[in-house]
């Protein structure tokens, strides 16, 4: 090796060295005390701005959440509000029920489409829902149609179609019992607002919503009612009850105040039915059943009469004074009994109606009615009553059930008489179950036919 070679090859040693010996240097002052202070000030620093900086997004996590909740929180409301239409908290509806969505089956109605509930649920007819009637709006649900709910009490009809979002069956079944949920719970808590009923112009405002609507399924108007009303053209009063009902429906139909039913069928509940302190007398029952299934039949639709005996809510004094219509009692033909004279006195289930596969009369105030008349004239003269319940034939029942039911319902009126003030020694009571009844002569259950057989036979005796 030359020596220029090896001069280069020391001067490149030389050079490592020192580079080495530089870096080691920097090493060394960067341990040195002072400037391993400087670093961890420098360290700490950008922790706390770290952390700060992360408590900062934490803290715009949480309120983003909560703007989240409260946007979440606001749809829900304005969902619910769409269908309930009421404020106020739950504990403020009068005489508020729970009708589960599993109590009731949608398979009554055939081939449904739309559906409007309207509820009276006011003064003098607070009633429950009937199941009947949930099951027409649970039907409409499942087949994604409309469903509503009205008050006939100057307020906007509320409702909307169902249609399914979800993809899952899980969840599709989630979704849907969820919009029943609220559906029940809104008709439900639906009440008279305003103390001014007028029946006639809800079913026309229900029934120019559905005829709003396109298709050929079936469309229903469940009315929840006994008929009464306190404003409108159908004002209730005695002249209009005793009037002839088809007069009446020619004078709406030359005011263009009945609106078109066809294709509509409209069911009635509780007409002639009532709560609270309102009487409504058998004559005048008779009537609301021909004046209102008149109308709908005037317009070219389907009315049919139920004859459920509805459940009352029991909060009459909790709601919108509507007044008391008063109608005059139904005078029973009572005539005076010779010393071994009798006369048999047959109340009907349009006269004396009880609960179904009850004892509990249907209408107290009418009831009460009916039995102070019977009572008064058993009082006056002194004479023997003996009563006997009836029951019509079930295709659902066993003759000990009907026997039994029967007995029950006698009993119930022995009681009312004594209280009135007949003598209990004077007072026998029969249960006479479906004797003589004609309810199933054809084979099947005749309702119409029930309604005849279902009776209490008062008979008074002036004993020798």
């Amino acid at each position: 090796m030359n020596s220029i070679s090896k001069t280069r090859i020391l001067a490149r040693t030389r050079n490592r060295t020192v580079t080495s010996a530089t870096a080691f240097a920097n090493a060394r002052d960067f341990a040195s005390p002072r400037v391993l202070s400087r670093v961890g000030a420098f360290a700490r620093a950008d922790a706390r701005n770290r952390t700060a900086a992360g408590a900062a997004a934490f803290a715009n996590v949480r309120i983003l959440a909560r703007i989240l909740a409260f946007a979440f929180a606001l749809l829900l409301a304005s969902t619910a509000f769409l269908l309930a239409g009421c404020s106020g908290s739950s504990s403020d509806v009068p005489g508020r029920y729970t009708v589960s969505e599993q109590s009731i089956s949608a398979s009554e109605a055939a081939n449904p489409q739309d559906v409007i509930i309207v509820t009276a649920a006011s003064q003098g007819q607070a009633f429950k829902l009937p199941v009947s009637a949930l099951s027409h709006a649970m039907a409409a649900i499942e087949s994604e149609s409309y469903v509503g709910y009205l008050v006939p009490d100057g307020s906007d009809l509320r409702g909307k179609v169902y249609a399914g979002t979800k993809n899952s069956e899980r969840a599709k079944e989630d979704e849907l019992s969820s919009f029943k949920s609220d559906y029940l719970r809104a008709a439900c808590d639906a009440r008279d607002a305003t103390g001014s009923i007028d029946l006639l112009a809800a079913l026309n405002k229900a029934a120019g919503q559905l005829n709003a609507r396109s298709g050929d399924g079936a469309k229903t108007i469940c009315v929840v009612s006994s008929g009464l009303a306190n404003t409108g053209l159908l004002a209730t009063s005695q002249e209009l009850l005793a009037a002839d009902p088809q007069g009446a429906i020619e004078q709406l139909r030359a005011l263009g105040a009945i609106s078109d039913y066809r294709g509509i069928t409209v069911i009635f509940y509780g007409l002639g039915q009532s709560t609270g302190n309102q009487a409504i007398p058998a004559s005048a029952k008779k009537s609301l059943e021909n004046l209102y299934a008149g109308i709908v039949n005037a317009g070219g639709g389907k009315a049919v009469v139920a004859t459920d005996a509805l459940e009352a809510l029991g909060c009459d004094d909790e709601l919108p004074d509507t007044g008391i219509v008063d109608l005059r009692a139904d005078s029973l033909d009572i005539p005076a009994l010779a010393k071994g004279e009798s006369t048999q006195i047959v109340l009907d289930s349009a006269v004396l109606t009880f609960k179904g596969d009850s004892a509990e009369y249907a209408d107290e105030a009418q009831s009460a009615n009916v039995l102070s008349q019977v009572a008064q004239a058993a009082m006056s003269g002194g004479y023997k009553v003996a009563i006997e319940g009836y029951t019509a034939d079930s295709p659902s029942r066993s003759d000990e059930f009907l026997k039994a039911l029967s007995q029950n319902r006698a009993n119930a009126v022995a009681d009312s008489l004594s209280l009135l003030g007949v003598p209990g020694d004077k007072i026998t009571a029969t249960g006479c179950g479906s004797e003589g009844s004609s309810s199933m002569a054809s084979g099947s259950f005749n309702e119409s036919q029930a309604q005849v057989d279902r009776r209490v036979v008062i008979t008074l005796a002036n004993a020798a």
